[in-house]
């Protein structure tokens, strides 16, 4: 239930062991390649947002699955039946030719315009290297990024790097009966809390 397509994030919106991908710098780039072949390849979750407890006594915020549809009826989902907010969250997979690492990139609906921008001319992303380019300094909240086709470099095959898989790692995947002893107790039900390595993201196969 949690993927959803790309020309739908606006009905979700609330108006509102992988690495990170990191730019830190104003003019910091890097040459990457997409894991996702097109816009509707994308990891578009519908999620809300939740504290999680860990046995070390921490809290932290965290993503997780929303159990319905956004024209589906609100008890589908506790959370959304108890007025929890959902919204869109959209995380970029990619091949960094820097340090030749799979990184992941939370993104929003802005950047992937600039995307849809070039859906038509390269209907396979993989199969481009694109440069990206921070436009801001470090901590500056209105950074933007441009992203340009780098077609003067000589794409590598992709085709067996493992993309992550998000859902049920760094997007926290529970049944409605876990939700509603969260809600109960503040907790999920394993061993009373979260294991503290929720962003240990598994990979997945780019054939499966």
């Amino acid at each position: 239930m949690a993927r959803i397509n790309f020309n739908e994030v606006d009905s979700y919106s609330n108006n509102t062991g992988n690495d990170w991908f990191k730019l830190q710098n104003n003019n910091d780039s890097a040459l990457v390649q997409f894991l996702f072949k097109d816009l509707d390849d994308l990891d578009i979750f519908s999620v809300h947002e939740v504290e999680v407890k860990y046995k070390n006594g921490q809290s932290k915020t965290r993503f997780l699955d929303c159990k319905r549809n956004y024209d589906d009826p609100l008890d589908v989902c506790p959370l959304c039946e108890r007025g929890s907010q959902r919204k869109p969250v959209i995380i970029l997979s990619l091949y960094d030719h820097t340090d030749k690492k799979v990184k992941i990139w939370q993104r929003g609906k802005k950047f992937l315009e600039t995307l849809k921008g070039y859906s038509t001319q390269y209907p396979d992303f993989t199969k481009v290297p694109f440069r990206i380019i921070r436009n801001g300094a470090k901590g500056d909240q209105n950074t933007t990024y441009t992203v340009i086709p780098a077609t003067d470099v000589t794409p590598i095959n992709v085709e067996d790097v493992e993309r992550p898989n998000l859902l049920g790692s760094f997007i926290l995947d529970k049944t409605v009966d876990e939700i509603n002893t969260y809600i109960d107790t503040g907790a999920f039900p394993e061993n009373g809390s979260e294991d503290n390595t929720e962003q240990q993201v598994t990979r997945r196969s780019r054939r499966g």
